[in-house]
């Protein structure tokens, strides 16, 4: 009996440390009505944010220490590129959610 099974991800981002633009991007598709965060720099900020849209995200270590952040979005599993901080994982989840959502609508 073969139990092997192949779990094809879609792979997030660009590599590339998000930075203060990228709070603007998340804020624009958050609307005004949103109080601003930094969510580059906050885990928790991404989290709640993640949560309110009904998205739930999974922080795994890989082997070297660096962070990636697993989600389900549109019945696909997706998967972050490494980071080095859970912040910018989540907040690539975060932008790549928003983004995505908006051209869903």
């Amino acid at each position: 009996m073969n139990n092997k099974f192949i779990l094809e991800t879609v792979l997030v981002g660009s590599g590339k440390t998000p930075k203060s633009w990228t709070n603007k991007e998340i804020q624009k598709y958050l609307g005004s009505e949103t109080p601003a965060h930094d969510y580059v720099n906050d885990a928790a900020a991404c989290i709640e944010a993640l949560e309110e849209l009904g998205q739930f995200s999974y922080l795994r270590p890989t082997t070297d220490g660096k962070k990636v952040c697993i989600f389900d979005f549109n019945g696909e599993i997706h998967v972050t590129v490494p980071f080095s901080k859970e912040s910018h994982a989540l907040a690539t989840t975060l932008f790549f959610v928003l983004e995505n959502k908006s051209r869903l609508t």
